[in-house]
């Protein structure tokens, strides 16, 4: 493996990236042929690093407009002897300040949006200054177009060759593009929140601003953008443009391989111009809401459901499946809450619209990898936050029922008091 990896880097050397595409790669698959996916776009990522092909959002840009400071929170857990997860989220987190950066001349790359500078140079804030979150869009890549299509769209890019130039009506575009974009939670939490900037900015309006979304984008995507205020998006091509102006928020990415805290004015920033938004009120007005995963595809489905949810019902909860819900009923459910309990999923994304007088009750699965999105989520909007730990069948969960009734009794007695 060593000597493939000397004579991979020589020929790169020698004779550029083209060469090593067309001479390299056939040998190298073979080798790695179970997971190319993983080896190819580790090896890119390498190339690009070594050879000075990077750069940041900061280092070009024509001019920046900082919308927003650095902020600190306290992460508790109300005492519990909690998941090992929960149990690291513990203690003071701060977010970073955040920018809107300003661009010219940018070329986003695939199905995600890659942005590379006029030079041929990777701009990292455009995978959220994220080396996992690039692996992870260049194996997505490699897996829908193949190792020798992926290799050569961002050659062109490196090397200016075979570039569309983007014609659009609006002064700006930004994209909203990245392997978790249709996740509902990172949505909502993360890529909502970086709109924040372009809203409070005095040299941008926002509907000077082009939104550029996956071809796959869910409906929630578009549906929570019209009640935001942004409704000029367009999906993307995949293929390669390049953008006159492009403006890069700095992302609040999180993830299992990446944490840090999300400012809580971001999430209120949110919060507000949704709720503001709403013309209408939905008729959902349940104050206890218990958040089945029943109709789940990804697992962590309540093996006892029924036990639960007649548990449940005694202190007065409703069952819902928030995908059958919209965006506008979701919002309405949660901002009215006083008790939330569910499974670990995306659906307590949601949290973002609630308050800090809100209650959360997470089920998490004993041995399943879930990281600690919700208890920080809950602490910074201000929520007391508890969570019950689930034995796991199959990625599914059990609930010690007894334990729900123990700390709901304890909850609303406290309430009361």
């Amino acid at each position: 493996m060593y000597d493939i990896i000397k004579r991979i880097l020589k020929e790169y050397q020698l004779n550029g990236l083209r060469s090593l595409v067309d001479s390299g790669v056939s040998e190298v698959s073979i080798f790695f042929k179970n997971k190319k996916h993983e080896i190819f776009s580790r090896f890119l990522v390498f190339i690009l690093k070594a050879s000075g092909k990077t750069t940041t959002a900061d280092e070009k840009c024509e001019n920046k407009y900082l919308y927003a400071t650095s902020e600190k929170i306290n992460v508790t857990t109300n005492g519990q002897s909690s998941h090992p997860d929960i149990q690291s989220a513990i203690g003071d987190w701060r977010s970073d300040p955040r920018h809107l950066y300003f661009l010219n001349q940018v070329r986003l790359v695939g199905r995600y949006g890659l942005g590379f500078s006029s030079e041929g140079e990777l701009i990292w804030d455009t995978v959220a200054n994220s080396q996992y979150m690039l692996n992870s869009i260049l194996q997505r890549m490699i897996s829908d177009m193949g190792v020798i299509r992926t290799y050569n769209i961002i050659y062109n890019a490196i090397v200016s060759k075979h570039i569309d130039i983007r014609n659009s009506e609006y002064d700006y575009s930004l994209s909203m593009m990245n392997t978790n974009s249709n996740n509902y939670y990172h949505w909502t939490v993360e890529y909502l929140a970086r709109l924040r900037g372009v809203d409070s900015c005095p040299e941008v309006s926002n509907d000077e601003v082009e939104l550029l979304l996956l071809s796959s984008a869910p409906q929630y995507v578009k549906e929570s953008l019209s009640i935001l205020g942004f409704k000029s998006y367009q999906t993307w091509n995949e293929d390669i443009e390049q953008i006159d102006r492009l403006i890069v928020p700095d992302h609040t990415f999180r993830s299992r391989h990446h944490e840090f805290g999300i400012a809580p004015s971001d999430l209120e920033w949110v919060r507000k111009k949704m709720l503001n938004n709403l013309s209408t009120k939905s008729n959902i007005k349940n104050k206890r809401i218990y958040i089945s995963r029943e109709d789940s595809k990804n697992g962590r489905e309540v093996i006892n459901d029924q036990e639960l949810n007649a548990i449940l019902n005694n202190f007065g909860f409703q069952k819902y499946r928030l995908s059958e819900l919209s965006v506008r009923d979701q919002i309405e459910l949660f901002s009215n809450a006083e008790i939330v309990i569910g499974p670990h999923g995306a659906g307590f994304g949601n949290l973002i619209y609630s308050t800090s007088s809100t209650t959360v009750v997470e089920l998490y699965g004993e041995e399943l990898p879930q990281g600690k999105f919700f208890v920080m989520l809950a602490n910074e909007i201000g929520s007391d936050y508890y969570n019950i730990r689930c034995q796991v069948d199959d990625n599914n969960i059990y609930v010690p029922t007894n334990r729900v009734e123990k700390l709901l009794d304890n909850i609303l007695t406290k309430q009361i008091r």
